[in-house]
């Protein structure tokens, strides 16, 4: 099978507004599909390929793709927003008010900072000594 050149496919797939890869795979299998562009161009265009958001035109920046704040101007910037539990920061999340620099599972990204956080209660708080723990 022959596909289009790259340009040429990436230019169409953009025509059709698909929003995510699960709509591009969805649109295949419904059997909506052109024989010249492959089901899977990021094999098929492996040497031009971007990434899927390139490929359909969106501007999603994939989550392990993304810059996030440091966790100390992340932090501020929560604190800011006044929130009161967790639920009203995932509700802040689905708002579509997040900066995209500030990360929705902060636990998985700052994984590392949540420990020293842990480390510097427990030397204070259980162990009544200053922690010199920094992150």
């Amino acid at each position: 099978m022959t596909f289009r050149p790259f340009p040429e496919a990436r230019e169409y797939v953009r025509s059709l507004r698909l929003k995510s890869k699960s709509a591009w795979y969805n649109r295949y299998r419904s059997g909506e599909k052109r024989h010249d562009i492959p089901t899977r161009p990021d094999v098929a265009y492996k040497r031009e390929w971007i990434s899927w958001s390139d490929w359909l035109g969106t501007e999603f920046i994939a989550t392990h793709n993304r810059t996030y704040r440091p966790f100390e101007e992340a932090r501020k910037f929560v604190h800011s927003l006044g929130l009161k539990d967790r639920h009203e920061w995932y509700e802040y999340c689905k708002s579509g008010k997040k900066p995209i620099d500030i990360p929705s599972k902060p636990g998985q990204l700052f994984a590392n900072c949540f420990i020293v956080i842990i480390l510097r209660i427990f030397c204070i708080a259980i162990l009544n000594v200053p922690c010199g723990i920094t992150i």
